[in-house]
């Protein structure tokens, strides 16, 4: 929707009013959606849809109040792109096939990933009805296509901006919040750590609307606050994946391989770009057509997929209803996602909190006692590679929230079993966790509680073997 205006007029010598101009990209006002274009010539001019079919071709649109005009910037056709023209109507089905054996002609990729790529691609020309969004992001190594996968589904993408690591921050957020476009950024993995702190700050805001990335701008020598918009679909090629959890949890991943079809062409050809029009202005059309019925959409329960974490339905949500009672892509949809949360859970499995965890259930499910020296050892012997002592299994017990208390005469620090919360921390990180086995053993420690309450010593608290709340030492 476009920013409100001042309504100040003035008038030409003819006598009739003169609007405000607003130079826009797009616009959304009341029933009537208008997309700019940037014709083989050069001519920028608007695509109207009003209500009922595509109207032709205007230079600008009048309101009210003020008058839309095409922005008359460089960026426009060199940094940020668009369609030349707008297409036939072609059904949402047909349009996700042409998308899908375009990415095939020019790709190899996981058949699953081809489809939901496909059905990005689609999004991204609608994104504006969704509540959030995910990333799609490949990975590899120099020459395993990475670059290319840009190319091919970043340039069939809505209003695509082209980035790459190289590039400061600053003005990728000054461009989302102009065109509101999707963001293609090649070598994601920024090194310098200040303009990593802000991409972040791009990336984690930009997933959801209504988040705006706050900067202070200087004019006539003095500072001003101001909210950038960078809500909008991204596409992303790293080499390693994000350090930032939160980060990860929102793309859709695909490890890019070296190029093994030889019916790829290595290079891309000359009709490539012609191609790529052709999809613009068919995708266009869809746009145009589809928006404003999409964004009267509910996002009920019925979306939601069984097992899932709150996050990864999240950002399937959009996709899902996008999708509709397409049962084929319902179906690599969901397994899809379940796929990503398996790769998220083993992550975090091999993390030391994931490690933690696992080794003080199975302490407890041994009747062990659950020490700070038992967890390191315990760690070390499930994996070679794994780094723990003592002092670590500590803090890492108290920043998952693990409550210690001081037991006996001797006045050792311990851990509180705390069977709810280490079912939660269990379930957030993919471990397996019987409670009902956890109670069984329970037995075996529970003699612990009332020496923690009391301080007496260990051996007096033995009649309180019912206990739920047990502790161990620690």
């Amino acid at each position: 929707m476009p920013e409100h205006l001042n309504s100040n007029t003035t008038k030409d010598e003819s006598g009739e009013d003169k609007l405000q101009e607003k130079p826009v990209p797009g616009f959304i006002y009341g029933s009537t959606i208008g997309e700019m274009i940037i014709r083989k010539d050069g001519l920028r001019t608007f695509v109207v849809k009003d209500g009922g079919a595509l109207s032709s071709l205007q230079a600008q649109h009048r309101t009210d109040q003020f008058c839309h005009v095409p922005p008359k910037d460089s960026l426009a056709g060199n940094v940020v792109h668009f369609a030349r023209d707008y297409a036939k109507f072609v059904v949402t089905k047909d349009l996700l096939q042409q998308i899908k054996t375009f990415l095939h002609k020019y790709l190899e990729l996981p058949e699953t990933y081809e489809d939901v790529t496909a059905l990005y691609v689609l999004l991204s020309w609608v994104y504006e009805f969704a509540p959030s969004l995910p990333y799609l992001r490949v990975l590899g190594d120099w020459g395993s296509g990475k670059t290319r996968f840009l190319q091919v589904a970043g340039g069939i993408c809505f209003r695509p901006i082209f980035a790459s690591g190289a590039v400061t921050p600053a003005p990728i957020f000054r461009i989302l919040d102009k065109y509101r476009g999707t963001l293609i950024l090649d070598e994601a993995d920024f090194k310098d750590s200040s303009a990593w702190v802000d991409m972040v700050k791009i990336l984690n805001n930009g997933y959801r609307p209504g988040f705006p990335v706050l900067r202070a701008d200087k004019e006539n020598g003095k500072w001003y606050p101001r909210g950038y918009q960078v809500f909008g679909p991204k596409l992303l090629a790293t080499r390693f994946r994000f350090g930032d959890e939160a980060l990860e949890s929102r793309c859709l991943t695909a490890e890019m391989l070296p190029l093994s079809r030889p019916d790829i062409p290595r290079v891309l050809p000359h009709s490539f770009d012609d191609e790529v029009h052709d999809l613009r202005a068919k995708l266009l059309t869809f746009r145009l057509s589809n928006l404003l019925k999409l964004k009267g959409s509910e996002f009920t329960n019925e979306l939601l997929e069984p097992g899932l974490q709150p996050r990864l339905q999240e950002i399937l949500m959009p996709l899902k209803a996008l999708a509709g009672t397409d049962q084929y892509l319902s179906t690599i949809l969901r397994s899809f996602i379940k796929h990503q949360q398996e790769t998220l859970y083993a992550r975090r499995r091999e993390s030391d909190e994931g490690r933690v965890i696992a080794a003080i259930i199975q302490l407890h499910e041994e009747g062990m006692p659950i020490t700070a020296k038992d967890i390191s050892m315990t760690i070390n012997d499930m994996d070679d590679d794994a780094d723990m002592n003592a002092r670590k299994a500590g803090w890492v017990t108290s920043k998952l929230g693990l409550k210690k208390a001081r037991v006996g005469r001797v006045g050792r620090r311990t851990l509180i079993w705390d069977e709810d919360l280490i079912a939660r921390l269990a379930a957030q990180n993919g471990i397996a966790f019987n409670p009902s086995i956890s109670q069984e053993k329970s037995s075996q420690t529970a003699a612990t509680t009332a020496a923690a309450s009391n301080d007496t010593d260990v051996s007096q608290s033995e009649q309180n073997n019912d206990s739920k709340m047990t502790v161990a030492e620690i």
